[in-house]
């Protein structure tokens, strides 16, 4: 009995050809893979440093609205005093936001390569680019002459 004749290593018939194929198909889809979550980690290195910076204004600016609810108490200014009350308030609201973020972030950048899942979630965080972010400072009105 006659034996098949062999086929050459390059003819797309032969079983060693598709295994080639199939490992640079893996071999592309891993560094695609991988620049997706090289992505998603700057996304959310970029999301955390803004919510530091957020965190950050937020507390000078309630620092410097202490100090003029203290001079308005001095100067007896009832309704400067409400006013500085309530953008304390206010302040504080923002700085609360601006510290559970960054705290949110942080643990995205921090927990998943902990748990084994680092760049399917740094993968998926690359979607953050596609997502409008927060100025880091707030819009204030034009001010008139």
């Amino acid at each position: 009995a006659g034996a098949a004749p062999r086929r050459p290593f390059g003819s797309p018939f032969s079983r060693s050809f598709h295994r080639t194929r199939i490992a640079r198909v893996v071999v592309l889809l891993s560094l695609l893979l991988f620049l997706a979550a090289a992505a998603g980690l700057l996304a959310l290195l970029g999301r955390l440093l803004a919510a530091l910076l957020r965190a950050g204004l937020a507390a000078a600016e309630k620092t410097h609205n202490d100090n003029l609810l203290e001079a308005s108490l001095q100067r007896g200014d009832l309704t400067a005093l409400a006013e500085r009350r309530a953008e304390a308030k206010s302040l504080r609201h923002a700085r609360a936001r601006a510290g559970g973020l960054a705290l949110l972030w942080a643990a995205l950048v921090v927990v998943p390569p902990l748990v084994g899942a680092g760049q399917e979630v740094y993968a998926l965080s690359s979607l953050l680019w596609l997502l409008p972010g927060r100025p880091v400072l707030p819009r204030r009105p034009a001010s008139r002459p």
